[in-house]
């Protein structure tokens, strides 16, 4: 009896040994299978974070049809795209409630460039952008951007932002970048303000770049270095026109920047991003109200960028910390009066995306105030013993990648009498507009 069980058993275990062996396999697999999917959501993360760091605001090359390579057949792919840039379009409005006049808006201890104040109370129609970009061929890239302002008047003020070219084919991660620009300065700078996190810039970007972008016409220079981390070090050389610069002295290059930043993951749900950066900007007759500077600005800025979400999927759910911490130094004369002081600034911010559609931030500035010399109290310069401090909450829907309502509140401590600021921004994109810095 027990070996004809025994040799009942031998066919069994032989068909059931095939199944095991499968089983095991599978789950080998499966596991495999999640490894590459979190070293492909990591290197795409990577990848993301050098494209968007090389090529802020660049939309994606588009091939050339084959209709035109036939009607070029001596020329680059690349050339059928300089007739047919991609167009994008930003409008931006609001709705502006202050608890004091916000024509008397100050900051202590600071002069302030024209863009510095808040908009005015009520309806605001903000700023638009216009912007057509293309690659050229395979060595260049070109970008303008005009701005359309209320100015205040009940007209409308158009401004040229940047107009640039920029390399595309440089050895050794190299890419030059000429014309009218936001450089490398800080975190913020050479980000347009209708992709900020918050309806306005911090505070020490009021202070020291006149409450918007660091704007200027040169060169700049930057280069990847060949690491494991992300690394990108470089510098320009501008005419001298945006503020704290003034005047374009004789030599046409009034301001320098140098710049340095590293960044990379911690896992597939991590990454950082650190930078110092530096301007040198010379002012000839730098008028400010009743105010006359001649005489140069320096502005040393270090920044970092933490940022968190599920396997890298930004789509969902994300916390963003971010700050930066700012020192300047004015050495020259106003109205004549020789004026050396120090002066520092930082802010500190986090926002989280609890939902697809929805985020809320908190956002910390505080400036210290240099000190003011007997010869200037009672100017824009005299500090009043102040130093300005601000807090802002907001809260933001994202109907789509493309629009987004944002209201936001702030305590706004900067000059010696508080205000209490409530905005409600709405932001729409139209066109090609392509992916943000990181």
């Amino acid at each position: 009896m027990r070996m004809r069980l025994a040799a009942a058993a031998v066919p069994l275990l032989l068909l059931m040994t095939p199944a095991f062996a499968a089983a095991d396999e599978l789950a080998e697999l499966r596991a495999e299978l999640e490894q590459t999917k979190a070293l492909v959501q990591k290197l795409e993360t990577r990848l993301a974070a050098v494209e968007a760091s090389s090529t802020a605001e660049k939309p994606a090359e588009t091939p050339a049809s084959a209709e035109a390579v036939a009607a070029n057949p001596g020329g680059s792919a690349a050339s059928a795209n300089a007739f047919n840039p991609a167009i994008s379009v930003v409008l931006q409005g609001s709705y502006n409630a202050y608890s004091r006049n916000p024509d008397d808006a100050v900051i202590s201890g600071f002069v302030l460039g024209d863009e510095a104040g808040p908009p005015g109370e009520g309806f605001s129609l903000g700023e638009s952008e216009v912007n057509l970009s293309a690659n050229i061929d395979t060595m260049f890239y070109g970008s303008l951007t005009t701005a359309l302002a209320d100015d205040g008047d009940g007209g409308t003020e158009i401004s040229l932002e940047e107009a640039f070219i920029e390399t595309l084919a440089l050895p050794y991660g190299a890419k030059i970048r000429a014309g009218r620009m936001f450089p490398v300065l800080g975190y913020l700078n050479e980000i347009h303000s209708h992709a900020d996190a918050f309806v306005d810039r911090p505070l020490p970007y009021r202070a020291y770049f006149g409450g918007d972008n660091y704007a200027d016409d040169g060169v700049q220079l930057s280069l990847i270095l060949p690491t494991d981390l992300y690394a990108e070090v470089g510098g320009g050389a501008f005419r001298g026109t945006g503020f704290p610069a003034a005047g374009a002295d004789n030599s046409g290059n009034g301001s320098q920047t140098l710049f340095a930043r590293i960044g990379g993951d911690i896992g597939a749900s991590r990454s950082w991003l650190a930078g110092v950066s530096y301007l040198h900007a010379k002012a000839v007759d730098g008028v400010n109200g009743d105010l006359s500077f001649n005489g140069v600005s320096e502005v040393y800025i270090a920044d970092g960028k933490y940022t968190w979400s599920p396997n890298g999927n930004m789509a969902n759910e994300f916390l963003v910390l971010q700050g930066e911490y700012f020192r300047g130094r004015n050495n020259g004369k106003y109205n004549d009066l020789a004026y050396n002081e120090d002066s520092a600034g930082w802010y500190a911010q986090a926002v989280y995306k609890f939902h697809p559609q929805w985020k809320v931030g908190y956002r910390l500035a505080r400036m210290n105030a240099p000190d003011v010399p007997a010869a200037f109290i009672g100017t824009a310069l005299d500090n009043d013993g102040h130093n300005p401090l601000t807090q802002s909450l907001v809260l933001e829907f994202d109907n789509s990648e493309f629009s987004s309502l944002r209201l936001q509140y702030t305590r706004d401590e900067s000059g010696p009498l508080s205000d209490n600021v409530g905005v409600l921004l709405y932001t729409i994109s139209m066109g090609a507009h392509g992916a943000h810095k990181y």
